[in-house]
Order: C-alpha cells, then structure tokens, then sequence
C-alpha cells in the first residue's frame, strides 16, 4: 500500500475512513498513521462533497448564486421605476439632523451636544400608528455644506437605462439605507467562442461615503453563474456618473457612460477569443495552481495540509460539469479562478445575517486575489 500523496486527492473516488484509506485510479493510499490532525482534516473534507459521490450536484453545482441573489428584492416583473423603487424600499426621502452626536456620561446618561457645522443625514422609515413613531436611521455625516446624492438621482439615471434597453433584475439596499443598489441587464444577448455572456450593471448611491454614485459592470457566465470581473486592460467596469447639486442628468452624459462598457464588453470578448485558443493542459494547470498555493520549507504538516486542500479545491472546480467538456486552454483555467474566488459560490463557515449582502458587496469592489491570480496567468501566456 503506497503512502499518503495529497495531491492525488483530486484523483478518488472511494474513501474508507475507518480504515483511513483513500482509492484512487493510481491504486490505495494510506492515509498518515502519525499525524491524525492531518487525517482528520482530510476525511472531513471528503465527507463535506470534495470526492464525487451522490452528494456531489447537491453540495457543490447546482446551489452556485448570483452575486446579489438572496439580497434585496426580485424586481425583475416591474415595469416602471417608480414600480421597482416602491418594491424595493429605496424611494426614501433623507432629512438632515442639526449636528449632534450621541455621548454617554459616566453616570450611564446619554446626552447630545451639538457640534458646529456637522449635521447627520436620517432615512425616514416607516410610520408605526400604534405608537404615533416615525422611524428614522442614521445613514451618514459630513460637514453642513455637504448636499447627498439622494435616491431620485439614482432613480432617474435607472429610469434613461431602461430606456436604452436595460431591464430591472434586483435592487434593495445595505446597512439601513447607507448604501442603496439597482441591479439591471443589458437585453442585447451575447456568445462569444460558444460562451453565452450577460452584461448585468449595478448602479450604486451611498451615504456613508463608502461608494462613489456610479455603475459597475457585472458580465455573468451563466451556465456556471461566475462573475467575470477580470481586469481588461485599458477598460473599466467602473464609472461615475458625475453630478451636481443643480444640474440633471443629461442622456448624452449617460450614452459616454455606456460607451465604457462598450469597451469593456469588446475587451472582454477580444480576451476570451484569445483566451480560448491558448492551450494550457492539465499539467500546466496543476503547476499553476501549485504557484497560486506554495509549499515552503518549514511550513507545519497541518499548514501543508491545508494548503494541498486549497490545491485540491481549485482543480476541482477545472472539472465542474460545466467545464469538463471545454478544451484545455487559459480560458478553462480562467473560469476555475472566476468560480474558485467568486464569494456567491462558496458557503461560509458562519451564516451571519448579513453575509448575502457581504458577498455582495466583496463582488462589487473587485478580488485582489483574483486579479493577482489573473496578473500571473497573464505573465505566461500573455492574453489580456
């Protein structure tokens, strides 16, 4: 019986974990008699559908998400943007609240001094008639000049997209109000090398000062549902949308706007084209994904151990059911990385009760380990 090789995990398709044996096509692995931490971290991960076993559609493919889906609501049957607006709760008017901030005495009494040009931005929320309270929430601060980009704004710029062939998919809101969000699609269909691709934009408003007013570009391959937010050169999925506190939106501001992603989309597509014929077999992937994840001299078995599970995670996913049949090439390898770093596609440890909408917002501001991944891809083969 061969010793133990964790990177032929990827490899089985039989485990026995009372006899701590792994079978592989290459034959039957002991798993090690002496560091059972290492044994158990294994074993567990087996159990949790890393081998292919009738868990295997259930616990890993077909639960696969949408960035925003499970946040905010569906909208994607309204007609109007007034329509989707009410729906979603986003039609809020904001109040400014003479400069104070909260201060607890020692004594436990709460008091609120005033603060000289500091004033508090409040959502007012709902109307309680039982007890005769209007409901408002603290959405952001600044000095008493400041004038927020209210809601309306973000309204009208949805309502000259929708116009321009988008329709609503999903909007809502983060933290109360401080940030708001519209998710719409671009109705022009698009396949590139046999690759379906939807080119969704988020249009964004914050409060808080955590998010300029603007719109990212969201392509999804929707077979697999992976957010392709690759970094093209010389394109952006971002872009704001400039205003000022007495000018409307203009349609041929918002018609510049959409010529980025125009460029982003044409960047995109010139990439997968390239991408797709850039061959990259399976012994090039697995020394790739070995320089995303090194193993050093003095690392800890347990450390080593987790990292050959990252290894393992990886290259299973170059086998999904959705790529198993596409050709060995960078653009396969690419949608690995896209579905390996995609938040929506993995579960956490801990179901807090925002972690959806955490997700969320991680997708919209990028993967820097995604585009490092990308970044030495691309130092290889030279396709972006």
């Amino acid at each position: 019986m061969a010793n133990f090789k964790p990177a032929t995990i990827i490899q089985s398709n039989v485990i026995d974990a009372e006899a701590r044996e792994i079978i592989t096509t290459n034959g039957v692995y002991q798993l090690y008699a002496g560091a059972p931490e290492v044994c158990d971290i294994i074993v567990h991960e087996a159990k949790g559908g890393l081998f292919a076993d009738n868990m295997w559609s259930e616990n890993r493919w077909d639960n696969r998400t949408l960035p925003w889906e499970g946040v905010g609501q569906d909208v994607s049957h309204c007609l109007t943007t007034e329509e989707v607006a009410r729906l979603a709760k986003i039609d809020f008017p904001i109040i400014k609240s003479g400069g104070a901030l909260p201060l607890t005495l020692s004594n436990g009494v709460m008091i609120y001094p005033r603060i000289p040009n500091f004033i508090e931005f409040l959502r007012v929320g709902d109307y309680d008639p039982d007890t005769k309270t209007l409901h408002c929430y603290a959405i952001g601060n600044g000095s008493a000049s400041m004038t927020p980009i209210e809601n309306h704004d973000m309204l009208a710029l949805a309502d000259l997209l929708h116009q321009m062939g988008f329709r609503y998919v999903n909007a809502g809101m983060f933290d109360q109000g401080k940030v708001t969000f519209m998710t719409m699609l671009w109705e022009d269909n698009c396949v590139v090398a046999e690759t379906k691709i939807d080119y969704y934009v988020v249009i964004v408003n914050s409060f808080d000062g955590s998010k300029p007013f603007g719109v990212y570009i969201t392509p999804i391959c929707p077979t697999c549902k992976n957010t392709l937010a690759l970094a093209i050169r010389k394109a952006v999925r971002f872009w704001k949308v400039r205003h000022t506190r007495n000018a409307p939106f203009r349609v041929e501001a918002i018609k510049q706007g959409l010529e980025m992603l125009n460029f982003y989309r044409q960047g995109l597509e010139a990439h997968i084209n390239k991408a797709k014929l850039t061959a990259m077999d399976r012994d090039a992937v697995r020394g790739f994904v070995n320089t995303l994840f090194p193993i050093n001299e003095g690392m800890t078995q347990r450390v080593i151990a987790n990292i050959e599970r990252q290894r393992s995670e990886m290259l299973l996913r170059y086998d999904a059911p959705d790529l198993i049949d596409m050709e060995p090439s960078v653009w396969r390898t690419e949608c690995m990385l896209t579905d390996y770093y995609s938040a929506n596609h993995v579960e956490p440890l801990k179901h807090t009760q925002g972690y959806r909408a955490n997700q969320f917002k991680k997708n919209l501001d990028g993967n820097a380990e995604l585009n490092k991944a990308t970044e030495i891809l691309n130092s290889r083969y030279d396709v972006y």
